[in-house]
């Protein structure tokens, strides 16, 4: 035990208020501006610990977010 626990939140990729605040609150992009990091793919999976936000760039099996969520956690 680390001391994190983890939350899982599931946005709708076509829920665009949903996918706005969550660009404003963690990618400090409340415009959607295109210069500057935004969700463009589903499913995106992003993992915010304390300040830093990770974006989990592989094919999700069982196997490659286990491996994420040791290493980054």
């Amino acid at each position: 035990d680390n001391g994190y626990k983890i939350n899982f939140i599931e946005i709708d990729g076509d829920d665009e208020v949903r996918v706005n605040k969550f660009q404003e609150k963690y990618f400090d992009n409340p415009n959607n501006d295109p210069k500057k990091k935004t969700i463009d793919g589903f499913p995106t999976i992003i993992l915010v610990k304390d300040e830093q936000v990770i974006e989990f760039d592989a094919n999700p099996t069982v196997e490659t977010l286990t491996k994420f969520l040791t290493t980054v956690v």
